[in-house]
């Protein structure tokens, strides 16, 4: 199945073998090595190829580890099925090929091998053309490899195709000059998402995009990653791990070269694994705490497995961060985020809080207060997903079931705000189950209506929301001030009166916040239109209006802005951030929920 399943969105490179494959069947001759990391598709284009090489005769190797440091053992396994056209070689050229094969005799010279590996794939190309096939060419031996490349580069009118399919990082008996390569990226986003949707099992919409993006689009680890994640992850309620959990089969594809790397150079690898701002200068002072000198780096870099460019390192593939860190032991990954904590210092609170958290198991209020503290840092800067996940994580730390429940509501209202609406529903029933106080219960119902308003019904979503301004005027009536133009606006969407009248009479009871224009002053213009009292409701709508002009608050903003589309006013609406009033068919644009 991943064979196959890997030539999603291949339909360039399939075009590419085709007009190789018809080049060969007029007598012209081409050769092409396809580079990629493991799991990306390049066996697959090797099966491609075999699949629609007729008439061409087909000859096969696979490159094995255990046989790299055996001479000749790849050109052996590729040549068995036409050994017998040796007689059929010059004399000199044949006893060289048999003497590098084991068959007689010593090895003989080099460039005799080559011309006779070159002579015996022209005899074996006759008459009717020749496809060779090598996969996992950058576990051939030398030898091989080095007779290989000879007979390559004088390939001409012989109808033959050589197809070598190597990982990116360990090719260097494969670089010469002129030889043709074609670099295999991960799959386009539109074939990654068609092949999550053809296996099992099934992923919602936002998280089959974030499968993608943090696999790079590899198929291996798209067939293999949606197994080991939860179903909630997979329903997208909650995010996916960063980094991933891989499976077997994905670990062993891209830890082959981690695990032959000095045990310090693969300490430096799990610091970076660990540390996803990438920060060289963060990394290596973390390692050098554990013992990992810098130059080891060196090692993995010359193995292709990271890049370091300035004061960033980067692994060459998400897939190897993901296999580096979930493949090392509690005690290594413990080692790596205290050193981090301890190289970050207490200049930087939120990187310190988080390398602690990794590796706090228990409750810890004190660190769930950090990180609390993190979320509002966060969130001021835009990054409500960062928010999201410090608060998730502080409520876990978090012992007391009361504060552990306004923690998750709080999650829940900055992953609304990041539009991870399933994520977003899906904590705030985590911290109903936790029996939260009034206020909290309040506050949850208020989100799932803004929630229900983005994704559901509008009807169901005014009811919630209404409710939720009610018990708040009970139990935290500054917060009901700031939930009503949101349920005003979800009664608006669903044309439901009686409640917005319902709503108004519950605003009335509210307390202003002080001095200044507020929403209150908008909401009682509004009560005097509803009464019938058109013109005191204008007046009072018109007042608050102008008062807001100046205004530089969001909230205040945003409600000028509703107040000038009730009175009609779309051009002021316009300029409050708000656009025009919304028709048949045109989608509302207000964006009061907070």
């Amino acid at each position: 199945m991943a064979a196959t399943a890997g030539l999603a969105g291949r339909e360039q490179e399939c075009a590419v073998l085709d007009q190789m494959l018809a080049d060969a069947r007029a007598g012209t001759s081409s050769v092409l090595v396809v580079q990629g990391p493991p799991g990306v598709g390049k066996s697959a284009l090797l099966e491609y190829a075999a699949d629609h090489a007729d008439p061409l005769r087909v000859l096969r190797a696979t490159g094995i580890e255990a046989e790299s440091g055996l001479p000749f053992a790849g050109l052996h396994q590729l040549l068995r099925p036409a050994l017998g056209l040796l007689d059929r070689l010059p004399a000199g050229q044949a006893a060289a090929l048999r003497g590098a094969l084991g068959l007689a005799g010593p090895a003989g010279d080099r460039f005799l091998i080559g011309v006779g590996l070159l002579s015996l794939l022209g005899e074996a190309a006759e008459p009717e053309g020749l496809l060779g096939l090598i996969d996992d060419a950058q576990w051939l031996d030398a030898e091989s490899a080095d007779a290989l490349l000879f007979a390559t580069r004088r390939l001409q009118s012989e109808g033959i195709v050589l197809l070598l399919a190597a990982r990116d990082a360990g090719t260097r008996t494969l670089a010469a000059p002129g030889l043709p390569h074609l670099s295999l990226p991960g799959l386009p986003a539109a074939a990654a998402a068609a092949l999550l949707a053809d296996v099992g099992p099934r992923l919602a919409p936002a998280a089959a995009d974030a499968l993608i993006a943090l696999t790079g689009g590899n198929p291996l680890a798209l067939l293999e990653l949606p197994r080991a994640l939860t179903e909630r992850q997979r329903a997208g309620r909650d995010p996916l791990p960063d980094p991933l959990p891989v499976s077997d089969r994905v670990q062993d594809a891209f830890l082959g070269d981690v695990s032959r790397l000095p045990d310090g150079a693969q300490m430096i690898l799990l610091v970076a694994a660990a540390e996803p701002t990438a920060d060289l200068s963060l990394v290596l002072l973390a390692a050098e705490g554990l013992g990992a000198a810098a130059t080891l780096l060196d090692d993995a870099e010359r193995a292709g497995l990271v890049q370091v460019a300035g004061p960033a390192i980067q692994f060459r593939h998400p897939l190897i961060r993901s296999a580096v860190y979930r493949s090392a032991t509690y005690s290594r990954r413990r080692a790596a985020h205290l050193a981090l904590a301890d190289a970050v210092g207490a200049d930087q609170p939120d990187r310190r809080a988080w390398h602690r958290a990794a590796i706090t198991d228990g409750p810890d209020p004190e660190l769930a207060a950090d990180l609390e503290h993190s979320a509002g840092r966060a969130a001021q800067r835009g990054g409500h997903a960062a928010a999201a996940a410090a608060l998730h994580r502080a409520a876990d730390l978090t012992p007391d079931p009361a504060a552990r429940a306004r923690r998750l509501t709080a999650a829940a209202d900055q992953a609304w705000q990041a539009g991870r609406f399933g994520q977003a529903r899906a904590i705030t029933d985590q911290a109903e189950a936790l029996g939260p106080t009034p206020d909290t219960a309040a506050e949850i119902t208020y989100l799932r209506g803004c929630v229900e308003l983005h994704t559901g019904h509008a009807a169901t979503a005014a009811a919630q929301m209404r409710a939720a301004v009610s018990a708040a005027a009970e139990h935290a009536p500054s917060r009901a001030l700031h939930m009503l133009p949101g349920a005003m606006h979800a009664i608006g969407a669903a044309g439901d009166f009686g409640q917005m009248a319902d709503l108004l009479a519950v605003a009335e009871r509210l307390p202003g916040p002080g001095p200044g224009p507020d929403v209150l002053d908008m909401v009682r213009g509004l009560t005097l239109l509803h009464r019938g009292d058109l013109d005191a409701g204008y007046t009072r709508l018109k007042s608050f209006l102008v008062r807001t002009e100046q205004s530089d608050d969001p909230e205040q903003l945003a409600s000028a802005a509703g107040a000038a589309l009730y009175l009609g006013d779309e051009a002021t609406a316009g300029t409050s951030g708000l656009g025009p009033r919304p028709g048949p068919g045109r989608p509302v644009p207000w964006e009061y929920c907070r």
